[in-house]
């Protein structure tokens, strides 16, 4: 049954497109909004605490799922019309070009680490972090083809940011575990903030629905890692000396389902 309504879909869709469409009918200004989801990694590296042995540390990969909302608003332009009377459109014919900027809204969670350490002196201490983004904005190139003048195909090459806010925490029966400020005692927490940006590669295809009305579905993989690596200075809440290089890098991966409007 799933098969036969696909192949029903895929029939169908490209036929109402001819329909009601002209050619090109992604040419010109146009605003979407959307919903998907994003899974969000962190990995973290140097963070171990060498005042104990085995030295506790919260290293690793952590990763989180969100439900989440775009907004975006773009310019696109069929290759053939830009260029007619300049070079022979006809080599362009079908190909199109693109440029967005958007915003997605909502916190993505990029997970929570925790571990406990037992010592061989006998001092058993807990770190954990935990990570989100949030203000993900981006700017989108892409370069695509009309499969009919109401389904185009596309890549997309995005350059996005975003600000990591994470937060640490250390709970130690030798009471070092040392906040920011210096002060030492079983427990300490530390928060901060950093922006941070990557270089993100996707797909996606719009389909007309009216003249001006269009659906569209999008995927996008973003690498905030390096040389977009944030290096968080001097994390000497741990203990009274640990590392203070500690690294975080993240990557994302979100899909949308969005509806536009052509002007």
């Amino acid at each position: 049954m799933k098969q036969i309504l696909l192949a029903i879909g895929l029939t169908i869709i490209p036929s109402i497109c001819l329909a009601v469409t002209p050619d090109y009918a992604f040419d010109g200004i146009n605003f979407q909004i959307g919903v998907g989801g994003a899974q969000t990694q962190n990995t973290a590296s140097g963070t171990e605490d060498t005042t104990l042995t085995p030295h506790p540390h919260i290293n690793g990969m952590n990763s989180g799922t969100n439900f989440n909302g775009i907004v975006s608003l773009g310019y696109s332009q069929s290759l053939d019309r830009a260029f007619e009377g300049f070079f022979n459109e006809e080599f362009f014919k079908g190909f199109n070009l693109a440029a967005n900027v958007f915003y997605i809204g909502g916190n993505q969670v990029a997970g929570n680490a925790n571990n406990t350490t037992t010592a061989n002196s006998g001092v058993v201490e807990t770190l954990t972090g935990t990570y989100k983004l949030q203000n993900t904005w981006g700017v989108s190139l892409e370069p695509g083809y009309y499969f009919s003048p109401g389904v185009l195909g596309y890549f997309k090459l995005a350059y996005v940011g975003s600000t990591l806010n994470a937060r640490f925490t250390c709970q130690a029966t030798d009471n070092l575990c040392r906040s920011p400020s210096g002060a030492q005692g079983n427990t300490s927490s530390f928060s901060r903030s950093d922006s941070i940006q990557g270089i993100g590669l996707g797909f996606g295809t719009k389909f007309a629905i009216t003249e001006h009305i269009y659906g569209g579905i999008d995927f996008l993989h973003v690498n905030y890692g390096s040389p977009f690596t944030k290096s968080m200075q001097n994390i000497n809440w741990f203990s009274a000396e640990t590392a203070a290089n500690a690294h975080f890098g993240q990557v994302q991966t979100m899909g949308f389902a969005s509806v536009g409007y052509r002007f």
